[in-house]
């Protein structure tokens, strides 16, 4: 190779990267995935952070604070959120007419909840946000009981995220535990 058709490839290769460098910083933000059936899925799906509670002593009145983070190239914002308490010797009576939503912490900014509802079984919470949690936010959202169980132990909470829109499928965001003490 001549030494000057290796200085043209290196300047064209500089520039091709240059140009691709450019579309990327001026692309709109990642959306969402979308199936043939018009069904919206996370591209990056946001975090389950942490479950915390005000008081882990067993038959007290508590808190429970379930913190999500949507990632800045997230996409998609999250209008809904199912919490389910997988584990645990005794089911947790939330009270859901107390639900709350904040922003980043536990006494941000308040997030306005458009509904919650709580299945038959009891287990399964689910929240919709009046406005999506959007991406680069933290939320956490409190759900209220009025007495913890009797039974101390291992308590496991999974929490599932939908994206907004008509035509959603969850993701799944992963488990996190509590201890609950006699003490």
């Amino acid at each position: 190779m001549k030494p000057n058709q290796f200085s043209t490839k290196i300047i064209n290769s500089a520039l091709v990267g240059l140009s691709v460098s450019a579309i990327a910083a001026i692309a709109p933000a990642v959306r969402a995935v979308e199936f043939p059936d018009g069904t919206v899925a996370f591209d990056r799906p946001p975090e389950f952070v942490e479950v915390d509670v005000n008081h882990n002593c067993v038959s007290m009145p508590a808190d429970y604070f379930f913190t999500l983070q949507v990632p800045e190239n997230g996409g998609e914002p999250v209008q809904r959120l199912t919490i389910s308490q997988e584990e645990g010797l005794e089911e947790i009576d939330f009270n859901v007419e107390v639900t709350a939503a904040c922003e980043s912490e536990r006494k941000g900014e308040p997030i306005a909840i458009a509904d919650v509802t709580r299945d038959p079984n009891g287990r399964n919470v689910s929240i919709a946000f009046e406005r999506p949690i959007q991406p680069g936010e933290t939320a956490i959202v409190r759900l209220h009981t009025n007495r913890n169980p009797q039974t101390d132990g291992i308590y496991l909470f999974g929490v599932t995220a939908f994206p907004e829109g008509d035509r959603v499928r969850g993701q799944f965001l992963g488990f996190k535990r509590l201890q609950l003490t006699a003490d």
